[in-house]
């Protein structure tokens, strides 16, 4: 059992400033930062989500480069095969050969067992960033891992993004904008709701 700390000894740590000894900013000495340190706030962040179709349902996908393939949740591939809307774009389903995991953006956290590939034909919603009328859709075919409880419902990974000439970009009114170079198209992607966590 840990004793109970009274007096100073009970005091917050150097670590864990009282309001009174928040210095106005962190300082540097002999190759480190002392503390106190300053304290702040921390916006929230966001991911590049863009509207994706298949077969003229709308769905939100997540542009990720830093995801190593294309994901789909299991369960999201299942409602895609099932669905009389959908799976006349569902081409093919295959199972892997090779135990294959992902691996997470922490130290010896990985995902469940991807055993199943599904390859989809849909297209993004091209619109053009000047106001002109929008260039037509390009039906694309993507091959993705099915992941059980995958964050996202469709996550498009590196090797694609790269393969499409992707360019990310803001214009005048802070909209976000992915540039498909090779495909000769842009999409808008969704607004984040900056005054949330």
């Amino acid at each position: 059992m840990r004793p109970i700390l009274k007096g100073s000894a009970a005091r917050r740590s150097q670590s864990q400033p009282t309001g009174d000894r928040q210095p106005k900013e962190s300082i540097y000495e002999n190759g480190a930062f002392i503390e106190p340190l300053r304290e702040i706030e921390l916006g929230p962040g966001f991911n590049c989500l863009v509207a994706f179709e298949v077969n003229g349902v709308q769905f939100r996908a997540c542009l990720d480069t830093g995801a190593a393939r294309s994901m789909m949740r299991a369960k999201f591939a299942r409602t895609l095969q099932r669905s009389k809307k959908t799976q006349d774009k569902v081409v093919e389903r295959c199972r892997l050969k090779n135990q294959l995991f992902c691996t997470g953006v922490c130290d010896g956290m990985d995902s469940n067992l991807i055993a199943h590939t599904l390859t989809v034909s849909g297209s993004f919603v091209p619109l053009d960033p000047d106001g002109h009328k929008p260039p037509p859709k390009v039906e694309l075919e993507i091959q993705f891992g099915e992941l059980e409880n995958a964050s996202d419902p469709i996550l498009i990974g590196f090797p694609d993004i790269i393969q499409w000439g992707c360019k990310f970009f803001a214009d005048a009114d802070g909209n976000s904008w992915v540039s498909f170079e090779n495909l000769g198209f842009s999409v808008l992607t969704e607004r984040p709701d900056l005054t949330t966590a």
